[in-house]
């Protein structure tokens, strides 16, 4: 969800400090069966997706809000977005949709993979 700043908007600015992994942890290993990086080819038909420039902040928090169709998902979203302060909420559905209705060759293999569901 948001970036940067998103402390709830009734709250004072000072909060908890972040845990920060020790500095002697070793690097985390790929695991055999991880989908390759998008440097990596599959030799399978790729879906190339564009980068996006820019990072994350640090104290950059994301959270996914999963549920079945009419749980809910989209209320609790609004309910967060109204409490803190520069949450953005991005829905799959409706990402995938605009995708689709551009008709974008990305968005023609979404079509493709939604219908087979």
């Amino acid at each position: 969800m948001g970036c940067g700043n998103s402390k709830p908007s009734n709250e004072a600015a000072g909060s908890a400090p972040t845990p920060q992994k020790p500095a002697n942890s070793p690097a985390p290993q790929k695991p055999a069966n991880a989908a390759p990086k998008s440097s990596e080819s599959t030799g399978a038909d790729e879906l190339k997706v564009p980068a996006v420039p820019g990072e994350l902040s640090a104290d950059c928090v994301i959270l996914f809000v999963l549920g079945g169709p009419g749980s809910g998902k989209g209320t609790q979203c609004d309910r967060i977005k109204a409490k803190y302060a520069g949450v953005v909420h991005l829905s799959a559905g409706d990402l995938l949709r605009a995708e689709v209705a551009s008709g974008s060759e990305v968005g023609k293999k979404c079509e493709a993979l939604m219908k087979d569901g």
